[in-house]
């Protein structure tokens, strides 16, 4: 169990948990890397060089390279 910043739109929760509990609370959530959960729904853009996630709000975080493909999809879809 961690300590784990839900960051939203209008700002953040912290509290102890699983990350890979937190996908399994909302379908729309995608484990994109070993230390972040997004929501496909609020990424504009992906670098895939640097494998760095951007966010509506100006926020980035990292994407693993083997789960990068997948956001891919699910963000064009």
């Amino acid at each position: 169990i961690h300590k784990v910043t839900l960051k939203t739109k209008t700002g953040q929760l912290e509290f102890y948990g699983k990350v890979s509990e937190l996908v399994k609370l909302d379908n729309r959530l995608y484990h994109a890397h070993r230390a972040y959960v997004v929501n496909p729904e609020n990424v504009t853009k992906i670098d895939r060089t640097n494998h760095i996630i951007y966010f509506e709000n100006g926020d980035s975080c990292l994407v693993s390279r083997l789960k990068q493909k997948q956001l891919v999809s699910l963000v064009e879809n």
